[in-house]
């Protein structure tokens, strides 16, 4: 049926128009009608089927995305879940006309002088078998809303305008809230019994990080052994059943759900607020930077303080500038990375949220079973913010030569602001409708031409060669962006996207004026392309070091700048996949840098992504993007009387096997802790080349995760040491001491034994 709902197979005049794109859910009246949802371009296709013909009939226009779909028993009414309206869309069947759309989020009185934010995700629906209760999931505030239906539907006739208020007792309308497990994805109702599907569940530890034996991706039969801890495996869905709550009881569940979600009348933290106001007066620049994929404990888990388990510690060598950064601020050993992959992870770390379609098809995407990485700016491999096809090829030869493939700008992944603007609810889209100024350095780009065929002072010096190095894939980022500072690219080297990066902020130190929100991407701590890396950063260690020395780099940049005294350095991981931790698959590293900012703290109260970003959004004054940005809670990791602060990056000792300009030791601050295993790499790029072969490090995260872990950690551990499998989860605070003294030692015997072999 794609075919039919192509505007341009209707009519060729509408060559290049919008319409059709991602198709999801079809329902039928009778044997001759259907009704397509499409996702991507907001309609919901009117389909004849007559005679074995089928003929596109009309395409209603939605504010939101059209999802899951059901229809009454006399199939007079459409009832149509809407993602990013946080809606549902009532259809009149005999006129095809939008009758009503229904707020799917909570009662009203939840939100009393506050304006409803989007991010309820609702995604199905369900009547009740009298047809006067609607059920609908709402997969991003866990709750399923239950909705009065109006006995009759206010007219949406275009000569009518008519009065909200006075028809209010006919409109239908939330009266309640049931909390559910982690995202419901549907809901039925049989009798007086409700039957719901969570989509996920808590994940839990993750030292065995791999898929289990449903994995077709190659070699994860032979390597996972059915440990079934990959973080998507450890989320399992649920099934939940409970009887239809009577209203005393529904008015309970709808205060539970609030709380959970933290709604305005549910919660207020004054002294959090009084700390904002205070930052808000001081600090005038942030610097964002999002790295990929590791865990707390591969990181920090080696820490004389906090929650770690220096055992899963195989990276803490090669990242003196991570725990001095935790040492000399604050160690978050309870920070949670709010995505479980890249493709989630960059929603949630730059609109703190994701809407259904990525929730729907990153599974499957990362499970080897199809689908496109369409979460970064590009749909189906296509820039879609790039308006023209001839843009397109320009930025990526082998696009189809076909203008109605993907028409339009519209990206299937992006969020919606709260007040309804179309895939403008990120973190650059706030802060330019705030009027704040703005640069990104190699967020939602995509890069141009092959590195691989780059020489390396080309690669290195891009800007002084002229070669321009990525376009962005989004329209919003277009003016804002460095085109010279390359994305995502294991070739390239973290070191080098720090001198382009320099290279601008020198400029901006000298007029004295830098940019009220940077977006920085350092993704070499991802790994990979070992035969071809630039520069000799060539293996696991020097890579992970690299990603360590250019956080120490802009961190010393800022900390020895005219701007020390009104800007924060916020820092953190997209997603934490990529390894094991003793405490769960999402718990990873996060940093907030900078003047007014805690010292040689320890903060454990829970935090996520989300945190992360309210308080960036709340220190700039910016709106929330959406709910749960908005509810979160502002970080307790900021002292009034920390004014002071300096900072000296450290030099990874091994990074001087590589071919990076790099300070001369006698000269610069190194990692003094560092053995004779930490100043060479325990492995050379024959080693990682060879048992990394058949790895996808051409995108994020395109790996088979089984086999990479387990290279991970037979290439610094020791092919000796066995694979962690055990699920624990324990406080590790206590009796550190003891703890990091046994794991010296065997740290020490893997490297005598590794050194012996060389």
């Amino acid at each position: 049926m794609s075919w039919l709902i192509k505007p341009l197979q209707i009519d060729p005049s509408l060559v290049g128009t919008p319409g059709g794109t991602y198709p999801f859910s079809v329902k039928f009246k009778g044997d001759n009608k259907a009704y397509v949802s499409s996702q991507r371009d907001r309609e919901i296709l009117v389909i004849s089927i007559e005679n074995e013909q089928v003929s596109l009939v009309e395409r209603i226009k939605t504010e939101g995305q059209p999802t899951k779909m059901t229809m009454n028993k006399a199939m007079s009414k459409l009832y149509v879940a809407s993602d990013n309206d946080d809606s549902v869309i009532v259809l009149d069947t005999e006129a095809d006309d939008i009758i009503e759309t229904i707020p799917t989020i909570a009662p009203k009185f939840l939100f009393r002088n506050k304006q409803y934010l989007r991010g309820a995700n609702p995604n199905n629906v369900a009547l009740s078998p009298d047809e006067s209760t609607l059920l609908v999931t709402n997969g991003g505030t866990n709750s399923v809303a239950v909705i009065q239906l109006a006995n009759e539907s206010p007219s949406r006739d275009d000569d009518h305008d008519y009065d909200r208020d006075e028809h209010r007792s006919r409109r239908s309308q939330v009266v309640g809230l049931i909390p559910t497990g982690w995202y419901p994805s549907a809901v039925t109702m049989n009798g007086r019994m409700l039957y719901i599907i969570n989509a996920k569940g808590n994940a839990g530890p993750n030292p065995d990080g791999c898929r289990d034996t449903l994995s077709i991706a190659p070699g994860s039969l032979n390597t996972c052994n059915a440990s079934t801890q990959y973080v998507w495996q450890l989320e399992k869905a649920g099934f939940l059943s409970l009887p239809l709550p009577n209203s005393a009881h529904l008015a309970k569940l709808t205060w539970q759900v609030a709380e959970n979600s933290n709604f305005p009348v549910a919660k207020e933290n004054h002294e959090a607020n009084k700390m904002a106001k205070f930052l808000r007066h001081k600090i005038k620049h942030v610097i964002y930077i999002v790295k990929e994929n590791r865990t707390y404990d591969q990181l920090l888990g080696d820490l004389s303080i906090g929650n770690g388990d220096p055992s899963l510690a195989i990276l803490s060598p090669y990242s003196p500038n991570h725990k001095k950064l935790a040492l000399d601020f604050f160690t978050l050993d309870n920070f949670y990375d709010s995505g479980e992959t890249s493709g989630v992870g960059w929603n949630w770390s730059t609109a703190a949220r994701t809407n259904d379609s990525i929730e729907k098809t990153q599974p499957p995407n990362y499970a080897g079973r199809g689908l496109t990485y369409d979460w970064e700016g590009d749909n189906r491999n296509i820039n879609v913010g790039l308006p023209t096809l001839t843009e397109r090829i320009a930025n990526r030869p082998s696009t189809p030569n076909d203008p109605d493939i993907l028409a339009g700008t519209a990206d299937i992944a992006a969020p919606d602001s709260s007040d309804g603007e179309e895939n403008a609810g990120y973190i650059w889209n706030t802060a330019l409708r705030k009027g704040l100024t703005l640069r990104n350095y190699g967020f939602y780009v995509d890069n141009l031409g092959s590195s691989g065929s780059m020489t390396e002072e080309t690669l290195a010096h891009p800007f002084a060669a002229g070669v321009k190095q990525a376009v962005p894939a989004k329209q919003a980022l277009a003016p804002y962006t460095d085109s010279y500072f390359r994305g995502y690219d294991q070739n390239n080297s973290d070191f080098y996207l720090y001198k382009e990066w320099e290279r601008e902020f020198d400029q901006y130190a000298a007029k004295g004026k830098l940019p009220n929100l940077s977006l920085v991407r350092f993704p070499h701590d991802h790994f990979g392309n070992f035969g071809s890396a630039k520069f000799g950063v060539n293996t696991v260690e020097t890579q992970m070091a690299d990603n360590d020395y250019a956080i120490g780099l802009v961190t010393e940049k800022i900390a020895h700048s005219p701007f020390k005294d009104n800007t924060l350095i916020f820092i953190v991981e997209d997603d934490a996949q990529n390894g094991g931790d003793h405490v769960d698959a999402h718990r990873s590293i996060a940093y907030i840098v900078g003047p007014y900012v805690k010292q040689g703290a320890v903060v454990s109260k829970p935090y996520t992504t989300v945190s992360l970003l309210h308080t960036l959004s709340e220190i700039l004054g910016l709106e929330p993007m959406g709910l749960n940005d908005g509810l979160s809670d502002f970080m307790n990791v900021f002292d009034r009387k920390q004014k002071h602060w300096t900072y000296e990056a450290v030099v990874p000792e091994i990074l001087y096997t590589t071919k990076l300009p790099l300070p001369d030791p006698k000269l610069a601050a190194v990692d003094s802790g560092a053995t004779q295993c930490d100043t060479r790499p325990l492995r050379n790029a024959s080693y990682w080349n060879d048992r990394m072969a058949g790895q996808n490090f051409a995108t994020e995260d395109k790996l088979d995760e089984a086999s990479f872990n387990r290279a991970l950690w037979a290439g610094l551990k020791g092919e000796a040491v066995p694979y962690p499998s055990h699920r624990r989860g324990e406080d590790l605070r206590n009796n550190r001491q003891a703890l990091l003294a046994k794991h010296q030692a065997a740290l020490q015997a893997v490297c005598n034994s590794t050194v012996a072999s060389r």
